[in-house]
């Protein structure tokens, strides 16, 4: 009688890194809406998640009362310099939960996207913005200590640094310039090589042993929100070519 050497394999399921489980977690826990303008004044919603399907939750009677934040006479253009006030409407998704509604800042108005941007990032713990930091530039320039090393300084800085930051590690700058490189890199999505998607699942994945990671995911959330908003309405022309 003949013996059968032959097995089969049987596969679990693949065990999930902790890096895919915070980035899966983010992806389930963000559910954002964005509210803007559009260069004719339209105004316009996107969604991510739950509020993917705009015409659930974007009605007419949401955007006539979304009119009442726009200053009179100019309903198509934001124009005072203080910083915006956020309006936040509640939109009831399907009885499943409430959700504030973001009308995020007028793309148009540079000073205050960035002003934004500076406020999500000084919310951050510094550690998480050094680890994003470090995180961004390795995806930008895997080779960066042997190409740009910062032990040779400004003399040394790749062309896509922040003119007005130093040219030093993460780690070692200070908190304001920090931000302001953080800052310069997330513009740059879009630009060349680095996509907005990247830029996150980097930020996301650095951030993955955070003791406020809940808190940090929300944040990360409102900070590419605005990203892709901003891109949306970028034209090429708009886009210096960022070689990495």
């Amino acid at each position: 009688m003949g013996i059968n050497n032959s097995s089969t394999l049987v596969q679990g399921p693949t065990k999930r890194t902790s890096h895919e489980n915070s980035f899966t977690k983010f992806k389930n826990m963000i559910h954002y809406a964005i509210i803007f303008q559009d260069e004719d004044g339209a105004i316009k919603a996107t969604g991510f998640g739950s509020f993917e399907d705009t015409h659930s939750w974007f009605t007419q009677e949401l955007r006539e009362s979304l009119q009442n934040f726009l200053p009179s006479g100019q309903p198509t253009q934001l124009t005072s310099d203080r910083p915006a006030k956020r309006c936040r409407t509640l939109v009831d998704d399907s009885g499943k939960q409430k959700a504030a509604v973001e009308v995020l800042p007028d793309c148009s108005n540079t000073q205050r996207v960035i002003a934004r941007y500076r406020q999500n990032f000084s919310n951050l713990t510094q550690n998480d913005c050094r680890s994003i930091g470090q995180a961004w530039i390795d995806l930008i320039e895997p080779n960066k200590q042997r190409i740009h090393p910062y032990t040779k300084g400004d003399a040394s800085k790749p062309n896509w640094w922040p003119p007005n930051v130093q040219h030093r590690s993460p780690h070692h700058l200070w908190p304001d310039d920090r931000i302001t490189l953080l800052i310069h890199i997330l513009r740059m999505s879009g630009k060349g090589k680095i996509t907005c998607a990247e830029l996150r699942e980097a930020a996301v994945q650095s951030t993955a042993v955070s003791k406020t990671q809940e808190r940090t995911l929300k944040i990360l959330g409102e900070i590419f929100a605005i990203r892709e908003n901003e891109e949306r309405v970028e034209t090429p022309c708009d886009h210096g070519v960022y070689q990495a």
